[in-house]
């Protein structure tokens, strides 16, 4: 099976590019983000499900309201609950560090020996993102990121759209790609 396996992969072409997600995908902030908002919740009397949660990933700004209204009641705190979650996972983050993912390094070395270039595609504030990155050692093996700004018309993931948008404009190296230079990412 390993022989068949190499035969196949052998026969494939290496990407040009590696675009990541960052939460979720290269750091397990979703399950750190769920475990604190039920803390936080369960302290204003509101009980969350996992479904419910899960849900909601992917969503922001009025969607996300319309579901998490459409779930708890018109007068849920929505940016109250949001705001304090947001507070308690930084903290811890920053404390500890963030939730890499496992196999994600190696797979970054991988893409790093094969000289392929990676790229986050985030949704997350740029800030944040760089900040992670540094945080948990990762940002040395991204060369360009991408983020969501606010207010901007791009369907939120998992939208192909999204997705579309940053690998054009990463082949395209146009706007909104910030380059690793010799002391940060970007």
């Amino acid at each position: 099976m390993k022989g068949s396996l190499y035969i196949m992969s052998s026969k494939l072409q290496l990407p040009a590019l590696a675009i990541f997600d960052m939460d979720g995908l290269i750091f397990d902030t979703e399950r750190l983000f769920m475990t604190t908002k039920d803390g936080v919740m369960k302290e204003y009397g509101y009980t969350q499900q996992k479904d419910d949660y899960i849900h909601t990933i992917g969503t922001c700004g009025q969607q996300l309201l319309d579901i998490l209204h459409r779930l708890y009641g018109d007068d849920y705190p929505a940016e109250e609950i949001s705001q304090k979650c947001r507070t308690l996972v930084t903290e811890k983050i920053r404390r500890d560090g963030p939730p890499t993912k496992p196999g994600i390094p190696e797979l970054l070395a991988w893409f790093t020996d094969k000289h392929i270039p990676c790229c986050v595609a985030s949704s997350t504030k740029y800030d944040i993102v760089t900040e992670y990155l540094r945080l948990a050692n990762l940002d040395n093996l991204f060369f360009i990121c991408y983020w969501r700004r606010s207010g901007t018309a791009f369907q939120t993931k998992p939208g192909y759209f999204f997705w579309q948008h940053v690998s054009r404009r990463a082949s395209d190296r146009k706007l909104h790609l910030c380059w690793k230079t010799p002391k940060t990412v970007f």
